[in-house]
């Protein structure tokens, strides 16, 4: 008979606080989608103090859902109020700068504005991630929604603008002069084809090729190549990584967090190893997860980890059943790459909070 363990009052409350905090979070992130949507955030950044019928006059919104969302950011204290005491009608609500970059600011690295569409695009698929657990089924990223590549994009964006050419490239040995001398780079999983383009505009004589097997994403890179006057360097093709008829010989292959959502991690890492030319160089970005198992987590594993339970593992059992999901640690991700045929996996000297960036060592 398994022996009883002593009830604690103190864990137990403790753990309900927990809970109910978690929720007041989580409806509050819901709140934050209907702001970044709809782009009220955007019009208080833009307006200053106002109150709800002259911003909802303003967006051509309901004034009385406006209103009530007002109270309740207030209440958060996500915005502020003039004077307290005033007729609802008559309160002037206002963003503060910080929370405004926060919230708007969609290049900036702390920008936080699309956690809302997350949220939406989980929720969506939640009855498919319940049948998941009972028949071992994924969930394909198409079923997550528009929100889910929005989101994603929004994530990388600010890495791939502010760091990706002045830090990344610099901090990868041989890189950069490789880039300069006008490198033919293949990316794969290259989603909204941001990195792409931004290393297009920073080195104007390569040429890139991004492959991905999402078609919404890959409409929208095309989209931004040419919104950015690069299509004639750099192209976007719907493919599988895995699959074998993907040739060409490139003097740069890169993955920029995508081997850990893939139904088989070996593969797109072979891929890299037949599409890389002699004395190449092929990039790894990943999680950045402790190497191991560690529990209590920090803030940053335990959203890895929640992160695999209603994202990237779905995702990855969708593409096929050897999906790793985001808890991908150094050890793990050099026992697949040496599988797929590299010799090691050398660790960057690149500081990111989330990210860890590998050279793979033909």
């Amino acid at each position: 008979m398994a022996e009883t363990q002593a009830f604690d009052e103190a864990k137990y409350g403790e753990f309900c606080g927990r809970l109910f905090m978690a929720t007041i979070d989580m409806g509050e992130v819901a709140t934050v989608y209907f702001g970044e949507k709809l782009g009220i955030y955007d019009a208080l950044k833009e307006t200053g103090p106002i109150t709800a019928p002259k911003l909802a006059e303003h967006l051509g919104l309901n004034e009385r859902y406006l209103s009530e969302w007002l109270t309740q950011q207030s209440i958060a204290g996500i915005l502020d109020v003039e004077d307290a005491s005033d007729d609802a009608s008559a309160r002037r609500y206002s963003i503060c700068p910080e929370y405004a970059s926060i919230l708007t600011d969609t290049t900036s690295p702390d920008y936080l504005g699309f956690v809302g569409r997350f949220f939406e695009a989980v929720g969506r698929v939640m009855p498919a991630l319940l049948d998941g657990f009972k028949t071992g089924k994924g969930v394909p990223y198409s079923a997550f929604g528009p929100n889910a590549v929005e989101a994603q994009r929004a994530i990388t964006l600010p890495g791939y603008v502010n760091s990706l050419v002045s830090d990344w490239v610099p901090n990868t040995p041989g890189l950069k002069e490789k880039l300069e001398a006008g490198a033919k780079v293949a990316e794969i999983a290259s989603g909204a084809g941001v990195a792409a383009v931004e290393l297009a505009k920073a080195f104007p004589t390569i040429t890139i090729d991004g492959y991905d097997l999402d078609e919404a994403s890959v409409a929208e890179a095309r989209n931004r190549a040419t919104e950015a006057g690069v299509s004639d360097r750099v192209t976007f093709t719907v493919a599988d990584a895995r699959d074998e008829k993907l040739a060409g010989t490139y003097d740069v292959v890169l993955v920029f967090e995508a081997i850990h959502d893939m139904g088989n991690p070996i593969s797109p890492l072979a891929t890299m190893k037949r599409l890389l030319a002699p004395g190449g160089i092929a990039v790894v970005v990943d999680e950045k997860v402790q190497d191991t198992f560690t529990a209590p987590g920090d803030e940053i594993e335990r959203f890895m980890a929640l992160s695999s339970v209603v994202w990237c593992l779905p995702q990855g059992l969708a593409d096929g059943p050897d999906a790793h999901g985001t808890l991908l640690r150094t050890p793990e991700l050099t026992a697949y790459a040496r599988k797929a045929g590299w010799n090691d996996v050398e660790v960057l000297p690149i500081e990111h909070p989330s990210w860890r960036f590998y050279r793979l060592v033909a």
